[in-house]
């Protein structure tokens, strides 16, 4: 009862100025982003999420609207973040800064939480997923404006920033409206066309493009044996139809996926083999000897793998003969 007098509050008090800066935004349908490995289901039902002294205090607030700009009453929509430490709370019941709640018929929501800390290798941001009558459930993440990590994060998208405002209290408000598709308006995205492998000399340049089709806006994302690639030093067009490898060595050698998404759905490409000359094809994590995490790439790929890196023999499986492969060259093997 506490928590739903707390969300009643909450939204009463955010609505009506959220409103106002959402007549400002179109209506276009919300990027999707990663799931991320932390998600837990089922989130306590909840918009308070605070612990503690813990802070800086945060207000999320937002709307849910369909592309029309009509609001959707009654969506669900959960929320999970890190601590002020960077850390995700992974033990049952798993009720630390994660929460789920409904939108009022208004389409509007509020939790009340803190400004979440650095998790390594990102920038402060929050996980979202809204779910809808007649919609494909989103999952995405919010963002925070001026946050200097946002320009080497790999995922960020300035699309996804909220807005921020700070309360009387000193509490801060993000906002933010989440634009789901019109039932029937959306197609999720495909891949029309999937990558070919190339063999790249040492020091040349290997390039790699893949065609998607669906609603948009649609996302792109590269993987290098299962791995998010990022924009930097050899590597451009991560986050594009288009990936391009300089100065290409041993340790690039591999299979090259890309995944195309939109808020309705996604799909991964065909794998494309990467061959440098010279390279250790066992050497599947590309550090230049084979151990312990090479074995246990190859498992993943047991059975279910054809043409890609993992496929040491090229007979188009993962198998014994490829393991055979990888325990003769243990240790011995690099570029």
């Amino acid at each position: 009862m506490k928590n739903t007098m707390l969300a009643a509050a909450s939204v009463a008090v955010s609505a009506a100025a959220f409103l106002q800066a959402a007549a400002a935004q179109t209506c276009t349908a919300t990027l999707a982003q990663t799931e991320g490995p932390y998600y837990r289901s089922p989130n306590p039902e909840t918009t308070f999420m605070r612990r503690g002294a813990d802070g800086p205090l945060l207000r999320l607030a937002g709307r849910v609207v369909d592309t029309n700009c009509n609001p959707i009453p009654w969506t669900w929509v959960a929320v999970w973040h890190a601590d002020p430490a960077g850390a995700y709370d992974n033990v049952a019941p798993f009720d630390v800064y994660r929460a789920t709640y409904f939108t009022d018929a208004n389409g509007a929501f509020a939790f009340d939480t803190i400004v979440p800390g650095l998790y390594p290798g990102r920038t402060k941001h929050i996980h979202v997923k809204v779910d809808a009558a007649n919609t494909n459930l989103l999952t995405t993440q919010l963002y925070f404006p001026g946050v200097p990590q946002n320009a080497s994060d790999g995922i960020y998208n300035a699309a996804l920033e909220v807005t921020m405002s700070t309360l009387p209290d000193g509490t801060q408000q993000g906002y933010y409206q989440f634009v789901l598709p019109v039932a029937g308006a959306c197609t999720g995205a495909t891949i029309t066309s999937s990558p070919a492998s190339v063999t790249v000399q040492p020091g040349g340049t290997a390039n790699f493009v893949a065609a998607g089709a669906g609603s948009t806006p649609r996302t792109f994302r590269w993987y290098r044996n299962g791995v998010e690639l990022a924009n930097g030093g050899r590597v451009s067009g991560a986050l594009t139809e288009s990936l391009t490898i300089t100065g290409v060595t041993a340790a690039d050698a591999g299979n090259y996926t890309c995944r195309s998404a939109n808020s309705c759905g996604s799909q991964l490409s065909a794998g494309a083999v990467l061959t440098v000359p010279g390279a250790c094809p066992a050497d599947l994590d590309g550090d230049g000897s084979v151990g312990g995490s090479d074995i246990a790439a190859l498992l993943n790929a047991w059975g279910a793998c054809a043409k890609c890196s993992a496929d040491i023999n090229g007979d188009g499986s993962v198998d014994a003969n490829d393991l055979a492969t990888m325990l003769n060259a243990w240790g011995a093997c690099g570029s």
